[in-house]
C-alpha cells in the first residue's frame, strides 16, 4: 500500500506499508529538514528501516507506551538503519 499526499507550497507526506506489520510516514518542506516517522506494530527485537532521508538521522524510539527506548542503532547506510531491542518491542521510531 502507498498513499502520498502533497501539502500547499510543495510539502508532501507520504504514508507507504511494505509488509502488514509496519507503516512508515515522512515528510519533507522545501528548504527544511525532512523527517520520517516508522510504525512497528508487531514485536520484533530487530527493527530494519529504509528511511530515504539520503543522510544517518538522529532516532528517537518510543515503545507502544509512549516510553523513550534506549537501543542499539546501527547506521547500515544514509538510508537504513537497524534496531537492535533486548526484548521483542513494538512502537515507533521518529528520524529527524
Amino acid at each position: 500500500m502507498s498513499v502520498n499526499i502533497t501539502l500547499p507550497s510543495s510539502n508532501s507526506v507520504s504514508v507507504t506499508s511494505s509488509t502488514a506489520n509496519t507503516v512508515s510516514v515522512s515528510s519533507s518542506a522545501v528548504g527544511g529538514d525532512a523527517h520520517f516517522e516508522h510504525i512497528q506494530s508487531v514485536a520484533s527485537d530487530q527493527w530494519d528501516i529504509t528511511h530515504n532521508l539520503n543522510k544517518k538521522p538522529a532516532v528517537s524510539v518510543l515503545d507502544s507506551n509512549g516510553y523513550l527506548v534506549h537501543t542499539i542503532v546501527h547506521h547500515i547506510t544514509n538510508n537504513r538503519v537497524i534496531i537492535e531491542f533486548k526484548v521483542p518491542t513494538f512502537g515507533t521510531a521518529e528520524f529527524n
